[in-house]
Protein backbone atom coordinates (compact mmCIF):
# COMPACT_ATOMS: atom_id res chain seq x y z
CA UNK A 1 0.00 0.00 0.00
CA UNK A 2 2.86 2.39 0.80
CA UNK A 3 4.82 1.72 -2.37
CA UNK A 4 1.72 1.28 -4.56
CA UNK A 5 0.94 4.98 -4.46
CA UNK A 6 4.43 5.77 -5.76
CA UNK A 7 4.08 3.12 -8.47
CA UNK A 8 0.81 4.50 -9.82
CA UNK A 9 2.07 8.08 -9.71
CA UNK A 10 5.52 7.62 -11.21
CA UNK A 11 5.37 4.40 -13.26
CA UNK A 12 1.90 4.86 -14.77
CA UNK A 13 1.76 8.66 -14.34
CA UNK A 14 -1.80 8.64 -13.00
CA UNK A 15 -3.28 12.01 -12.10
CA UNK A 16 -5.04 12.63 -8.81
CA UNK A 17 -8.36 12.36 -10.67
CA UNK A 18 -7.40 8.95 -12.07
CA UNK A 19 -6.28 7.83 -8.61
CA UNK A 20 -9.77 8.71 -7.37
CA UNK A 21 -11.31 6.63 -10.16
CA UNK A 22 -8.94 3.81 -9.21
CA UNK A 23 -10.42 3.75 -5.69
CA UNK A 24 -13.95 3.52 -7.10
CA UNK A 25 -12.86 0.67 -9.38
CA UNK A 26 -11.86 -1.28 -6.24
CA UNK A 27 -15.23 -0.80 -4.47
CA UNK A 28 -17.81 -3.00 -6.28
CA UNK A 29 -16.56 -6.14 -4.54
CA UNK A 30 -18.19 -5.07 -1.28
CA UNK A 31 -21.62 -5.37 -2.93
CA UNK A 32 -21.23 -9.09 -3.65
CA UNK A 33 -18.88 -10.11 -0.83
CA UNK A 34 -21.39 -11.72 1.55
CA UNK A 35 -23.29 -13.90 -0.95
CA UNK A 36 -20.04 -14.76 -2.72
CA UNK A 37 -18.43 -15.78 0.58
CA UNK A 38 -21.42 -17.99 1.43
CA UNK A 39 -21.32 -19.66 -1.98
CA UNK A 40 -17.54 -20.22 -2.01
CA UNK A 41 -17.42 -21.65 1.50
CA UNK A 42 -20.18 -24.12 0.60
CA UNK A 43 -18.18 -25.20 -2.45
CA UNK A 44 -14.63 -25.08 -1.08
CA UNK A 45 -14.84 -24.82 2.72
CA UNK A 46 -13.33 -21.84 4.53
CA UNK A 47 -9.63 -22.68 4.33
CA UNK A 48 -9.54 -23.21 0.56
CA UNK A 49 -11.81 -20.19 0.01
CA UNK A 50 -9.24 -17.92 1.66
CA UNK A 51 -6.27 -19.54 -0.08
CA UNK A 52 -7.73 -19.61 -3.58
CA UNK A 53 -9.31 -16.15 -3.34
CA UNK A 54 -6.06 -14.58 -2.09
CA UNK A 55 -3.98 -16.26 -4.80
CA UNK A 56 -6.33 -15.30 -7.65
CA UNK A 57 -6.86 -11.73 -6.44
CA UNK A 58 -3.18 -11.11 -5.68
CA UNK A 59 -2.20 -12.48 -9.09
CA UNK A 60 -4.55 -10.05 -10.85
CA UNK A 61 -3.53 -7.05 -8.74
CA UNK A 62 0.20 -7.62 -9.23
CA UNK A 63 0.02 -8.75 -12.86
CA UNK A 64 0.22 -5.30 -14.55
CA UNK A 65 3.42 -4.48 -12.66
CA UNK A 66 5.17 -7.69 -13.72
CA UNK A 67 4.01 -7.23 -17.32
CA UNK A 68 5.32 -3.64 -17.31
CA UNK A 69 8.68 -4.88 -15.97
CA UNK A 70 9.10 -7.32 -18.86
CA UNK A 71 7.73 -4.92 -21.49
CA UNK A 72 4.41 -6.69 -22.13
CA UNK A 73 2.12 -3.95 -20.76
CA UNK A 74 0.89 -0.93 -22.78
CA UNK A 75 2.89 2.26 -22.40
CA UNK A 76 1.40 5.25 -20.58
CA UNK A 77 0.42 7.00 -23.82
CA UNK A 78 -1.50 3.96 -25.09
CA UNK A 79 -5.30 3.97 -25.10
CA UNK A 80 -5.19 0.43 -23.69
CA UNK A 81 -3.13 1.27 -20.59
CA UNK A 82 -5.92 2.51 -18.29
CA UNK A 83 -8.51 -0.13 -19.28
CA UNK A 84 -6.01 -2.94 -18.70
CA UNK A 85 -4.68 -1.46 -15.44
CA UNK A 86 -8.12 -0.70 -13.99
CA UNK A 87 -9.53 -3.94 -15.40
CA UNK A 88 -6.99 -6.03 -13.47
CA UNK A 89 -7.66 -4.01 -10.31
CA UNK A 90 -11.44 -4.36 -10.75
CA UNK A 91 -11.25 -8.14 -11.16
CA UNK A 92 -8.64 -8.51 -8.43
CA UNK A 93 -10.60 -6.58 -5.83
CA UNK A 94 -13.98 -7.97 -6.89
CA UNK A 95 -13.63 -11.08 -4.72
CA UNK A 96 -11.04 -9.83 -2.22
CA UNK A 97 -13.60 -8.61 0.40
CA UNK A 98 -14.55 -12.28 0.80
CA UNK A 99 -11.27 -12.92 2.61
CA UNK A 100 -11.78 -10.87 5.83
CA UNK A 101 -15.37 -12.13 6.06
CA UNK A 102 -14.25 -15.75 5.95
CA UNK A 103 -11.31 -15.14 8.27
CA UNK A 104 -13.64 -13.68 10.91
CA UNK A 105 -15.83 -16.75 10.52
CA UNK A 106 -12.76 -18.96 10.97
CA UNK A 107 -11.89 -17.10 14.17
CA UNK A 108 -15.33 -17.93 15.57
CA UNK A 109 -14.67 -21.59 14.74
CA UNK A 110 -11.31 -21.29 16.49
CA UNK A 111 -13.09 -19.94 19.56
CA UNK A 112 -15.31 -23.04 19.52
CA UNK A 113 -12.28 -25.28 19.13
CA UNK A 114 -10.52 -23.47 21.98
CA UNK A 115 -13.54 -23.99 24.23
CA UNK A 116 -13.62 -27.67 23.23
CA UNK A 117 -9.95 -28.10 24.13
CA UNK A 118 -9.77 -26.00 27.30
CA UNK A 119 -13.33 -25.65 28.58
CA UNK A 120 -13.01 -21.84 28.46
CA UNK A 121 -14.49 -19.34 26.03
CA UNK A 122 -12.05 -16.70 24.72
CA UNK A 123 -13.49 -14.78 21.77
CA UNK A 124 -12.14 -11.50 23.15
CA UNK A 125 -8.55 -12.71 23.20
CA UNK A 126 -8.81 -14.42 19.81
CA UNK A 127 -10.26 -11.39 18.03
CA UNK A 128 -7.87 -9.01 19.80
CA UNK A 129 -5.00 -11.00 18.29
CA UNK A 130 -6.48 -10.32 14.84
CA UNK A 131 -6.74 -6.60 15.61
CA UNK A 132 -3.14 -6.57 16.82
CA UNK A 133 -2.01 -8.44 13.70
CA UNK A 134 -3.70 -5.88 11.43
CA UNK A 135 -2.00 -2.98 13.23
CA UNK A 136 1.36 -4.78 13.31
CA UNK A 137 1.07 -5.51 9.58
CA UNK A 138 0.38 -1.85 8.81
CA UNK A 139 3.33 -0.73 10.92
CA UNK A 140 5.73 -3.37 9.60
CA UNK A 141 4.52 -2.77 6.04
CA UNK A 142 5.27 0.93 6.39
CA UNK A 143 8.77 0.07 7.58
CA UNK A 144 9.40 -2.38 4.74
CA UNK A 145 8.00 0.07 2.19
CA UNK A 146 10.19 2.89 3.49
CA UNK A 147 13.29 0.71 3.50
CA UNK A 148 12.44 -0.50 0.00
CA UNK A 149 12.19 3.05 -1.30
CA UNK A 150 15.53 3.82 0.29
CA UNK A 151 17.07 0.66 -1.17
CA UNK A 152 16.08 1.61 -4.73
CA UNK A 153 17.37 5.16 -4.13
CA UNK A 154 14.04 6.83 -4.69
CA UNK A 155 14.91 10.53 -4.94
CA UNK A 156 13.48 13.51 -3.10
CA UNK A 157 11.28 15.80 -5.21
CA UNK A 158 10.91 13.04 -7.78
CA UNK A 159 9.14 13.31 -11.13
CA UNK A 160 8.26 10.61 -13.63
CA UNK A 161 10.58 12.20 -16.21
CA UNK A 162 13.67 12.10 -13.98
CA UNK A 163 13.37 8.59 -12.49
CA UNK A 164 15.86 6.03 -13.78
CA UNK A 165 14.69 2.73 -15.24
CA UNK A 166 16.27 0.95 -12.26
CA UNK A 167 14.17 2.97 -9.81
CA UNK A 168 10.99 2.39 -11.83
CA UNK A 169 11.69 -1.34 -12.00
CA UNK A 170 12.29 -1.31 -8.24
CA UNK A 171 8.83 0.17 -7.67
CA UNK A 172 7.27 -2.35 -10.05
CA UNK A 173 9.11 -5.23 -8.36
CA UNK A 174 7.84 -4.28 -4.90
CA UNK A 175 4.23 -3.92 -6.04
CA UNK A 176 4.38 -7.00 -8.27
CA UNK A 177 6.67 -9.97 -7.56
CA UNK A 178 7.52 -8.98 -3.96
CA UNK A 179 3.82 -8.45 -3.22
CA UNK A 180 3.14 -11.95 -4.57
CA UNK A 181 5.84 -13.45 -2.36
CA UNK A 182 4.35 -11.82 0.74
CA UNK A 183 0.81 -12.98 -0.07
CA UNK A 184 1.87 -16.52 -0.94
CA UNK A 185 3.90 -16.74 2.28
CA UNK A 186 0.72 -15.82 4.15
CA UNK A 187 -1.12 -18.62 2.37
CA UNK A 188 1.48 -21.09 3.65
CA UNK A 189 0.39 -20.13 7.17
CA UNK A 190 -3.27 -20.47 6.18
CA UNK A 191 -2.39 -23.99 5.03
CA UNK A 192 -1.74 -24.84 8.69
CA UNK A 193 -5.41 -24.20 9.56
CA UNK A 194 -6.86 -27.56 10.61
CA UNK A 195 -10.59 -27.01 11.03
CA UNK A 196 -13.17 -27.91 8.39
CA UNK A 197 -16.96 -28.08 8.30
CA UNK A 198 -17.09 -31.71 9.42
CA UNK A 199 -14.67 -31.25 12.32
CA UNK A 200 -16.38 -28.05 13.45
CA UNK A 201 -19.73 -29.86 13.42
CA UNK A 202 -18.31 -32.56 15.71
CA UNK A 203 -16.98 -29.90 18.05
CA UNK A 204 -20.37 -28.15 18.21
CA UNK A 205 -22.14 -31.43 19.04
CA UNK A 206 -19.69 -32.03 21.89
CA UNK A 207 -20.08 -28.47 23.20
CA UNK A 208 -23.88 -28.75 23.14
CA UNK A 209 -23.68 -32.02 25.08
CA UNK A 210 -21.50 -30.37 27.71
Amino acid sequence: AVVGTYTYLYCYELTTELLTIQRFVMLPGILIAIPLAAWLTRKLDKKLTVIYTCIVCATLVGLPHLLRMIGWFPENDSAWMLPMLFGCLFLGFLALPVVPIVIDSQLVDIADDHEYRTGKRAEGIIFSIRTFAIKATAGFGGLVGGLGLQYINFPDNASAATLTSETINGLLFMTGPLYWLIVFAGMLFMGMYQLNEKRHGEIMVELEMR
